[in-house]
């Protein structure tokens, strides 16, 4: 599982807070993986294939990747 990232990473590569990924994942505009209770990870890949989604990215306020 090495491909999965924490929120702390993901908001450092988008440059927004962690509360805003985790808000993100909440509505449903990028995936996650739950490898254990109260653990979230996300791919990377995932992640970035959501975003950019450009009627979702809009939607959401999301900045572009």
């Amino acid at each position: 599982m090495d491909d999965l990232v924490e929120a702390k990473d993901l908001a450092e590569r988008f440059g927004v807070k962690i509360a805003t990924i985790h808000t993100w994942r909440r509505r449903g505009l990028i995936p996650c993986i739950r490898p254990t209770q109260g653990t979230i990870r996300f791919r990377l890949e995932d992640v970035v294939r959501a975003l950019s989604r450009p009627a979702k990215r809009e939607a959401q306020g999301v900045p572009s990747t």
